[in-house]
């Protein structure tokens, strides 16, 4: 009965950083919509062993349905290429960064798709928030 069939149910609040081994995956609710650039900064750990790179997949809704739904079996008449998502791989660490195209969100899912033993510390996930209005 939920609005899209889904509803929120708060497990714990997110402490940073936030640690995530092969395969997991986290989803952020920024509690607002933002409109804007998603910075964060990636360790490998531990620090010192560093096997393979990590790959990152970034997907990003207003609501919780779009990032729920998988990207890959959207078949609608919009061009894929508008879809909120991106994935990164990361061979250098400690490593910060900027995905460079603005996106439009209030939830994030980040996904660890690769297969590396070791487990990646995020910090700084953070969203800098832009406007196409002269002030």
């Amino acid at each position: 009965s939920a609005f899209q069939g889904l509803r929120a149910v708060r497990l714990a609040d997110v402490d940073f950083p936030l640690i995530l081994g092969s395969k997991e995956s986290v989803i952020l609710d920024f509690g607002e919509h933002c409109v804007g650039y998603l910075q964060y900064s990636l360790t490998h750990l531990p620090e010192s062993i560093v096997d393979s790179p990590a790959m990152l997949k970034f997907t990003f809704g207003e609501f919780p349905l779009e990032i729920e739904q998988p990207i890959e079996e959207y078949k609608g008449a919009l061009g894929s290429g508008w879809l909120q998502n991106e994935t990164r791989h990361i061979a250098i660490t400690p490593y910060d960064g900027v995905l460079d195209r603005r996106y439009s969100f209030r939830y994030l899912k980040i996904e660890r798709v690769d297969s590396a033993l070791f487990p990646v510390k995020l910090t700084n996930v953070c969203a800098d928030c832009v406007s196409a209005v002269k002030h």
